[in-house]
């Protein structure tokens, strides 16, 4: 069995995945943290949304874990969570999902020697600011393809709910100019932006090198340990998008 990678650093490294609905964050979250742990780099994947989802289960019985925790969500279940994400945010300031994910990975950072962390849904700028004020890497996944089908999956035919998930500010705002211009990295994910050569495995292109780069030599992680057939500054993985939302 490989060594687990330890590290002295203070602070672990967080990644946090950005872009609308269904282009594929989890996926690449998934993999991501799959590159991580195959270099016995303990690796987390997190999401914003984890807690929110809790919540709207203990208000409405009828919401079950697959419903929210599952590869799809339906138009009732997304508009709930929507929902109780922004009456939490009304109440408690807007911060108060990044501040308890902040804790969490600090948490797990102390208590299970977690070194990296992949959250898979960073929407809103403020929660994009406060990741990159903890020194975290924000990715950018582009699919406009993947995300109207995905909207036209929920919205089944009818333009007014299809209208009022995609005007939502959790969509908007991950799209915004400001959230571009945090974004170190972007990985365009629609059918066919794949490189040729990697087209059949599916996703993907992930920043796995310039990751690694920022950690000290005594991580292991750096040099030998990242795949050398790659780019200076991509990783490419081959995983199964079976069960991930696109």
């Amino acid at each position: 069995m490989a060594d687990t990678k330890t590290s002295s650093l203070d602070s672990p490294l967080i990644v946090g995945i950005v872009g609308k609905m269904g282009v594929g964050k989890d996926f690449i979250g998934s993999a991501l943290a799959t590159t991580f742990r195959e270099a016995s780099f303990p690796a987390m994947m997190l999401a914003l949304a984890d807690p929110l989802k809790f919540c709207a289960m203990r208000e409405d019985a009828s919401i079950k874990s697959e419903d929210v925790f599952g590869p799809t969500k339906t138009a009732a279940v997304r508009q709930v969570l929507q929902q109780v994400g922004g009456r939490e945010r009304e109440r408690c300031g807007p911060d108060v999902w990044v501040q308890e994910l902040l804790a969490t990975i600090a948490l797990h950072h102390r208590r299970d020697n977690a070194l990296a962390f992949i959250v898979t849904d960073v929407r809103f700028v403020n929660e994009a600011k406060a990741l990159k004020d903890a020194g975290a890497l924000l990715i950018l996944v582009n699919a406009p393809i993947r995300n109207a089908t995905c909207l036209d999956r929920e919205a089944a035919g009818d333009e007014a709910v299809r209208l009022r998930i995609s005007s939502h500010c959790s969509e908007t705002e991950s799209d915004s100019p400001e959230m571009k211009e945090l974004c170190e990295e972007k990985i365009d994910n629609d059918p066919g932006c794949l490189p040729p050569s990697n087209a059949d495995a599916g996703l993907y292109v992930i920043a796995f090198k310039k990751l690694a780069s920022q950690f000290p030599k005594d991580t292991g992680i750096a040099g030998d340990a990242v795949k050398q057939d790659v780019s200076p500054t991509i990783a490419v993985v081959s995983l199964s998008p079976s069960g991930f939302e696109f």
